[in-house]
């Protein structure tokens, strides 16, 4: 995995895909760092597989990035940010697409999605229990879409581009708080152009 790693960097890749079983500190670091790598999508589940054991780096320098699939992590706040604040993705200037499948934040009540170019986010989130709050500052952001059950907060500033929204919810018989935050999901989503929600969704929200 290092030598094909490195060797792609080294030849100034722009795409990227990497799926493995083992540990993050097994990624060489140059990924992280490359400058012309324009689309990366990065799974790393360690062996003896636990849910949200593997930590994302806690900054990125990825200058030229505009598409960012990310499956299984766990952000931690930075170093620099606020206490009960995770914001990951501040250092991807260009980035427009982004995808998150089945994350979760450590140390932290707030996951900070904050880009000026971000076009596209999809989420797919199969957490219970996990309470924290998702702020979009994504001034540019047209489509927004999330699979799985809403048990985080969402909370946007600035989301006047937002045209398309698309919702497939889903609860559990344990879950007594989803149809109220399903219900905060659409107060805040309110002004959007275009609206597609489940029939699971609906059955969330008359739970």
């Amino acid at each position: 995995l290092k030598r094909i790693v490195k060797y792609a960097v080294s030849h100034n890749v722009r795409q990227l895909g990497i799926s493995v079983k083992c540990d993050i500190r097994d990624v060489p670091q140059c990924v992280f760092s490359c400058q012309t790598l324009t689309s990366l999508k990065l799974s790393v589940c360690p062996r003896g597989y636990i849910y949200g054991s593997t930590l994302f780096p806690k900054s990125l320098n990825l200058t030229a990035l505009t598409t960012l699939h990310l499956q299984h992590f766990t952000f931690c706040k930075g170093d620099d940010d606020d206490d009960n604040m995770a914001e990951p993705f501040y250092a991807c200037r260009r980035l427009c697409d982004l995808t998150i499948d089945y994350c979760t934040v450590k140390d932290a009540r707030i996951l900070c999605i904050s880009s000026a170019t971000l076009v596209s986010l999809t989420m797919r989130s199969d957490q219970s229990g996990d309470f924290y709050k998702i702020v979009l500052s994504t001034p540019n952001l047209c489509a927004f879409a999330f699979t799985g059950a809403p048990y985080q907060q969402l909370l946007g500033s600035n989301l006047s581009s937002l045209e398309r929204v698309s919702i497939d919810a889903e609860i559990w018989s344990t879950s007594l708080e989803s149809p109220l935050i399903l219900l905060s999901w659409l107060l805040e989503l309110a002004n959007v152009k275009s609206l597609t929600v489940s029939a699971s969704t609906l059955q969330v929200y008359i739970h």
